[in-house]
């Protein structure tokens, strides 16, 4: 979908909404990234990072909890590709003028939900990414004082 050079000048409101039209095709690039580089296909607020972790890494979300550097490479996949959409989504500007179209009403509906879905998936990641790091200091800290 390379609508990068998308042009409309056949009336005012085509003119108005171009600009949106282009900004969520890169949207919508990006989130077929994070599912080519992921395989998560879809943004739901009921999926957790375990479920992400596993849907990354290919496997049963049980075979995942074991090898902290795989998970901390995998996390760290699943937070690119996040941070990719989130970074897509925030260029998206929308009037109040340009809600009075339906399909544009509806894209919007569809990026709000996407975007409550996107924020609780990267806190979450965060969340476990700080744990993961705390997790090695403390290995790390507890080496050093045993050396000394």
């Amino acid at each position: 979908m390379n609508l990068a050079g998308f042009r409309d000048t056949s009336s005012a409101p085509a003119i108005e909404h171009q600009e949106f039209i282009r900004q969520y095709a890169r949207f919508l690039e990006e989130r077929v990234l994070l599912y080519r580089n992921t395989n998560i296909r879809q943004l739901s607020p009921k999926v957790g990072v375990d479920i992400m972790l596993a849907t990354v890494a290919g496997r049963r979300r049980e075979e995942t909890e074991g090898n902290k550097s795989t998970n901390l490479k995998h996390l760290f996949k699943l937070l690119e590709g996040l941070q990719g959409v989130m970074s897509e989504l925030l260029q998206l500007h929308v009037t109040y003028k340009m809600l009075t179209n339906p399909a544009t009403l509806g894209a919007f509906s569809l990026i709000l939900q996407d975007s409550f879905s996107l924020y609780k998936m990267l806190t979450e990641s965060v969340i476990r990414l700080l744990g993961l790091f705390l997790e090695y200091y403390v290995l790390q800290a507890s080496h050093f004082f045993l050396i000394q």
